[in-house]
């Protein structure tokens, strides 16, 4: 396998978002972004949104990533995706990601979409090497003269598992 395919640790377990897990994702969210997601919101998509599917990433038993995703019309939006700032940089995000086009492939959709701060250029170059394409901006999306751009991933055709670049699982 080559290293760039390598499990960054083999410790690492994507499961489903659960109520104990919000404070731990919270405080990732928190230490993310600048207008954070509070524990309501949380606790809002995994109660009451029947469009949402949450995750986490574990290394261990401890809570290092998350991804709140909502699935529409063939379509997985992801709304919400971080590393805990102590765990970036060891490939944990690549492997979130991936995990995140299997699941699209699971369930069926055939395209992932998001929306990206132009000033976040790690996660923007992640997604370019997953295969997502900018297809657009929103002008002010994230507070004035703050756009957001849109990047989208088509599942290519005659694929309905396996995605992306390396093709590894967590």
């Amino acid at each position: 396998m080559p290293d760039s395919d390598r499990p960054a640790d083999d410790r690492l377990r994507f499961a489903p978002m659960r109520r104990a897990d919000i404070d731990a994702v919270v405080r990732i969210e928190t230490e993310s972004f600048p207008t954070p997601w509070h524990h309501g919101h949380f606790l809002h998509e995994l109660d009451h949104n029947p469009y949402s599917v949450n995750r986490v990433l574990r290394c261990g038993g401890a809570v290092v990533g998350y991804a709140s995703v909502w699935i529409l019309d063939a379509e997985l939006q992801v709304n919400k995706i971080a590393i805990d700032p102590a765990h970036r940089r060891k490939g944990y995000g690549r492997r979130l990601m991936r995990r995140l086009l299997t699941l699209a492939a699971e369930m069926r959709c055939r395209r992932v979409s998001l929306e990206v701060r132009p000033t976040n250029r790690e996660a923007r170059k992640l997604y370019l090497k997953l295969g997502f394409v900018e297809a657009g901006r929103r002008a002010d999306y994230y507070g004035p003269g703050e756009p957001a751009i849109l990047m989208r991933w088509v599942l290519p055709e005659g694929e309905g598992d396996v995605v992306g670049p390396g093709r590894s699982e967590v």
